[in-house]
């Protein structure tokens, strides 16, 4: 799922400000091992972590995603040429 939508904030000193938030669904896989719960997304490598009550791993789980994505974001922005294209891509599955 991908939810897009613009947010309005009235700012004091700057008037309203307007910005892009988009909501996308990915799948969480959790798992009970030992004392442990351990998580990972199933669509994106690397988006892993463990917390020791269900609620903590499923917290943990999406700060990783949010840094993931941030993180992919930024080093694609530093490696890829000044003249790369972005634009985005719908999937529909």
């Amino acid at each position: 799922m991908l939810s897009v939508f613009i947010q309005c904030v009235n700012a004091p000193g700057l008037g309203v400000l307007q910005y892009l938030v988009m909501e996308r669904e990915f799948t969480a896989v959790i798992e009970k091992r030992g004392r442990w719960y351990v998580a990972f997304v199933e669509e994106i490598p690397g988006v892993n972590t463990q917390g020791r009550t269900l609620a903590e791993a499923r917290r943990n789980l999406k700060e990783a995603l949010s840094l993931i994505l941030e993180t992919n974001r930024k080093l694609a922005a530093r490696d890829s040429s000044p003249d790369a294209r972005r634009e985005p891509i719908t999937l529909t599955m």
